[in-house]
C-alpha cells in the first residue's frame, strides 16, 4: 500500500490474549495523532488495550478459545 505521508508500520508483532483465551496478533503501528482510544476483544467484550496519541496498534483474532472452555 502506497502513502504519500511516510508514515506506516513502525515496529514488529506480538502476541496479546484475552483471559477468555482469545489470540490476537497486535501490530503495532504509527499514525495521525488521536485521543486515547480502547480496544476490546470481539468474543467475550473485555478491554484488553488502550492508547492514545500516535502510537497505535491493529488487532487479528489469530486464535479462538477451546470450545470446552467457559
Amino acid at each position: 500500500m502506497a502513502g504519500g505521508d511516510g508514515q506506516g508500520h513502525n515496529g514488529g508483532m506480538t502476541e496479546l490474549a484475552c483471559t477468555c483465551g482469545a489470540v490476537y496478533e497486535v501490530i503495532k503501528t504509527e499514525g495521525p495523532a488521536r485521543d486515547e482510544r480502547a480496544f476490546k476483544c470481539v468474543l467475550c467484550g473485555r478491554e484488553l488495550f488502550s492508547w492514545s496519541g500516535s502510537n497505535v496498534g491493529q488487532f487479528r483474532l489469530i486464535r479462538r478459545p477451546e470450545p470446552d472452555r467457559e
